[in-house]
């Protein structure tokens, strides 16, 4: 699947790697999306009503750019301005086993 994970992003449907901004899952098509040239016609736009909602129910988004949880609705708007806020995550459970570290 050739999809590009910047359009991703800003897509209703993705749910974002909370360590790895270029992969992830989308939702409408029931798979792992990774970086790559090519839009996808499933494409559905977040706008900040659609993030308001989800903070508002949820108690969150997330913020890409800083790699940190939004919780307030006065914080979202100021980081819509120039931050990716995605609506969910993913939090991959088994990353540190992966992860090499130091003995």
């Amino acid at each position: 699947m050739n999809v590009d994970i910047t359009r991703c992003l800003r897509c209703i449907f993705f749910k974002v790697h909370s360590l790895f901004p270029y992969l992830g899952y989308c939702e409408k098509r029931g798979e792992v999306i990774v970086s790559s040239p090519k839009e996808c016609g499933d494409f559905k736009q977040v706008d900040l009503d659609y993030l308001k909602e989800i903070v508002e129910k949820e108690g969150s988004v997330y913020c890409v750019t800083c790699r940190k949880p939004i919780t307030s609705i006065k914080e979202l708007e100021e980081y819509m301005k120039e931050h990716v806020i995605v609506s969910r995550t993913i939090v991959d459970e088994v990353v540190s086993e992966e992860t090499p570290t130091a003995d």
